[in-house]
């Protein structure tokens, strides 16, 4: 059947209806580890299945260039290392300090949901990878620079978990202000939103490098489970500190911003663009 031209919009409503129903139910359910894993991870799965739709059966444009190869080890080396650097570096330094304290001994719960952080998330990471770099990214950068495709769906990526940090957001203000107003609670939710969002455009730009000038979905999957992972490990064990409480955000911005502004992102999609009518 004839290839049909790819609609961002029509892209979202489907992947979003699909998805976003299990964010919602991760919000309004219980609040415990296995029910935000089970809920998060499958609507990170239906990005995937909302996209394999969309390439087979709706605009019928396929995945040719979402980069089936695995890739040099140079990049394999960053996937692993960068979120090393972001989370684990930090952790290490607060530990160091006495920010934050091993420890004993690991439960039964807390090794198991640890073996889930770093390698079943996997599976809901490349739903996500193959959606959001290795299918709608290349399509965007068709229909408006590269760069600037790269910062919008840096900002789609963001308001996709929308359901689920807004909610959190708006009740973390709700505890840090009591007392205050309604108008008051919500400014500080937009604000502290706004903040997540730049944060996250420049976090996209680190993973759409790394897709990108890998030409592997292989290794952006390997990206995105390390750094959930990672992240993940470290709340579930020793918690956050301090030091990382900053460093975190502050390496994020650098990198990304390095590698937004300085990548030829024209040159490096290319390969990715090429294959689309």
């Amino acid at each position: 059947m004839p290839e049909r031209p790819f609609k961002l919009p029509m892209y979202l409503l489907i992947v979003c209806s699909l998805s976003w129903p299990f964010q919602i139910v991760s919000v309004l359910g219980p609040n415990t580890i296995a029910w935000a894993c089970i809920f998060n991870s499958l609507s990170m799965i239906m990005v995937g299945v909302g996209t394999f739709i969309c390439g087979k059966y709706v605009f019928r444009d396929g995945f040719v260039g979402a980069g089936w190869r695995w890739g040099s080890s140079k990049y394999w080396f960053a996937a692993i290392g960068i979120p090393a650097l972001l989370w684990i570096v930090p952790a290490l330094l607060d530990l160091s300090f006495g920010n934050l304290h091993l420890p004993n001994a690991l439960t039964a719960s807390q090794t198991a949901w640890v073996f889930d952080a770093l390698f079943v998330t996997l599976i809901p990471a490349f739903g996500e990878e193959i959606g959001w770099r290795g299918y709608m990214l290349p399509r965007m950068a068709r229909v408006m620079s590269p760069r600037k495709a790269v910062i919008w769906h840096g900002v789609i990526w963001y308001l996709w978990h929308m359901p689920l940090v807004g909610y959190a957001v708006f009740t973390a203000m709700q505890a840090a202000f009591p007392g205050s107003g309604l108008p008051a609670i919500l400014l500080a939710t937009a604000g502290a939103l706004a903040a997540g969002c730049v944060l996250v455009v420049l976090d996209s730009a680190i993973f759409a490098r790394l897709w990108a000038g890998s030409g592997s979905i292989a290794i952006a999957t390997v990206l995105h489970a390390t750094y959930d992972g990672f992240r993940d490990s470290l709340s579930i064990t020793v918690g956050s500190g301090p030091i990382g409480a900053v460093c975190t955000p502050v390496l994020t911005i650098l990198i990304g911003a390095y590698l937004l502004w300085k990548t030829d992102w024209g040159k490096l999609l290319g390969n990715c663009m090429s294959h689309l009518k």
